[in-house]
């Protein structure tokens, strides 16, 4: 067996509500219908439920506020910027938006993507 396909595929979740897509990847994780592990659940609400499911699953869970990035010229791009930043302190392998609420810029699109991996 390689050794990638002995690793579990290190997922980094987006979510903005209450998770349940967010749920039912958990639920199929602990049932082993998935082999991957979820490191990170990050949202730009800070009453997300999601958050909440985190934390109850005991995953690491981030509130990352839009508001600061709001001012910036680059607002978008810089937000995505510190989400990528999260998500490669991790070691995200694949980033799954499951009722992700905010539109997603190319600064984050182009780094997880297949081509250019």
């Amino acid at each position: 067996m390689s050794d990638r396909a002995a690793k579990k595929v290190r997922i980094g979740v987006l979510a903005s509500g209450r998770g349940s897509n967010l749920q039912a990847i958990i639920d199929a994780i602990e049932a082993g219908k998935v082999d991957a592990q979820i490191v990170l659940v990050l949202s730009n609400k800070k009453d997300a439920v999601a958050l909440e499911r985190a934390r109850k699953h005991g995953l690491t869970d981030v509130f990352l506020d839009p508001k600061p990035f709001a001012v910036q010229p680059d607002g978008r791009e810089a937000y995505d910027r510190a989400v990528l930043d999260l998500l490669r302190k991790h070691d995200v392998e694949l980033v799954l938006l499951t009722g992700y609420m905010k539109i997603v810029t190319s600064v984050l699109v182009k780094a997880f993507d297949v081509d250019a991996i």
